[in-house]
């Protein structure tokens, strides 16, 4: 479980499916929105990491976490709020 191991200080953790074809329009989106933000971004394949959905309480992709110190501070899944989101992380990395 290398990602929990390198988890950083403010990280997205971005959880899809192999078979999710939202997922592969969704993180292309996320890379373009989110591109300014000074944020460690992780893609998580749930059939790769089930500890990781497990632990997260993830029951459908795509989804979207942010945490904080290791705390989740949003989530988001389906189609992904963009303004909302990056609201939310100027103010959060600020602080």
């Amino acid at each position: 479980m290398e990602i929990v191991e390198n988890m950083t200080d403010n990280m997205l953790l971005y959880f899809r499916t192999n078979s999710c074809a939202i997922c592969d329009s969704m993180i292309e989106k996320v890379f373009e929105e989110l591109r300014d933000f000074n944020i460690d971004l992780k893609i998580v394949q749930i059939e790769e990491e089930p500890a990781l959905k497990g632990k997260y309480l993830v029951f459908s992709a795509p989804t979207m976490l942010y945490l904080k110190n290791g705390k989740e501070v949003f989530r988001e899944s389906g189609f992904f709020d963009f303004p909302k989101i990056r609201h939310i992380l100027s103010n959060e990395i600020k602080n």
